[in-house]
């Protein structure tokens, strides 16, 4: 909190974050909070091209900053487990994509609390996700969610609060009453802090 970022002249990119791995493939969790900064391009998974996965979930809790290139739950190489993102704030002015362009082997929830989206929420960016894709609308849902330039395997559930505006194309809508989000919020807490 309180981070200011910057680049240093013209055509110089803003610093980026991988939450995940750089060059050699390893294992284990990724955890990765942003509370404010400007911010280039975010990656969930590993930074760098490997035939090798990583693997290991991905948390990724965002209150506030501005993120000008693609946001991608998923690495540059493939990635095997689970990833969760929450939005509590922030300014996401490229796509946010739960696969990058490497293919993912796991479940993906995106769990929206506030945020302003200018180009809204893919599933993926050109890779493969063999699992669930699962948006949990507790606001009114900010952007358009899409498929992206991928495919998938798995069920596309939208979980909209009681009283907020969400619909997707192509995704299960189930409304979520007051007491069951509690419930899924108190259970979401509990996965980050594990």
């Amino acid at each position: 909190e309180g981070i200011t970022t910057g680049a240093i002249g013209e055509g110089v990119l803003l610093p980026g974050i991988t939450a995940g791995s750089t060059g050699a493939i390893s294992s284990g969790s990724a955890y990765l909070e942003i509370c404010s900064g400007d911010w280039n391009r975010i990656r969930g998974g590993a930074r760098g091209t490997s035939s090798v996965a990583q693997e290991g979930d991905i948390f990724i809790t965002i209150r506030g900053g501005s993120f000008s290139s693609t946001f991608d739950l998923g690495g540059d190489s493939p990635s095997i487990g689970n990833a969760y993102l929450r939005v509590y704030g922030g300014q996401f002015k490229a796509s946010v994509n739960g696969v990058s362009a490497a293919d993912t082997e796991g479940d993906i929830t995106v769990s929206l609390y506030g945020g302003s989206f200018s180009s809204g929420i893919r599933i993926s960016r050109g890779g493969t996700l063999n699992g669930n894709f699962t948006v949990n609308a507790f606001t009114n849902l900010p952007a358009s969610v899409s498929a992206g330039t991928g495919t998938m395997t798995g069920e596309k559930t939208l979980n909209v609060l009681e009283g907020k505006t969400a619909n997707i194309s192509g995704f299960t809508r189930q409304t979520i009453e007051e007491a069951a989000y509690q419930a899924m919020v108190a259970q979401e807490e509990q996965l980050f802090n594990a």
